[in-house]
Formats: structure tokens, C-alpha cells, sequence
């Protein structure tokens, strides 16, 4: 998994090669990522509600692990 990003948007590219860019605000050493809306910049066949939540269990779950703070925010 790769993070990369601005203090506007934090785009994650998966182990499969899928990118997907979130708004948000970087703040204090933490990202605070829109979950809600997401920009695919590349995904394999039909992008689905369920790759959104599974990209960002897993962006979260790998900040985690690599002192990276990555709050997602829901907006619904």
C-alpha cells in the first residue's frame, strides 16, 4: 500500500493497483479523510460501495501499523 497526499486530499494506491483519492485536511500530524466521497483515479472493473469501506479499512488498519494517523470521517 502506498499513502501519499496534500493538506487537501490523501490518495491511496492499493496492492492491486487501484488509486482512490479522499478529501480531507491534514491537521497536527493526523489526516482527516472524507470517507464519504472518493475519487477513483484507477480501479480494476466496477467500482462498488464495498471497495470504498474495504480501501479504507485497510489505509487505516496500515497507518496503523506504520505510524501514520489516518481518521476517517463519515459524513452520513
Amino acid at each position: 500500500m502506498k499513502i501519499t497526499g496534500t493538506k487537501c486530499y490523501i490518495q491511496i494506491e492499493d496492492d492491486n493497483g487501484d488509486i482512490a483519492r479522499f478529501d480531507g485536511e491534514a491537521c497536527l500530524g493526523v489526516f482527516y479523510a472524507d470517507a464519504e466521497p472518493v475519487q477513483w483515479i484507477r480501479h480494476k472493473g466496477e467500482a462498488a460501495d464495498k471497495d470504498r469501506i474495504d480501501l479504507i479499512y485497510r489505509a487505516t488498519r496500515y497507518g496503523k501499523n506504520n505510524d501514520i494517523k489516518i481518521l476517517s470521517l463519515w459524513t452520513k
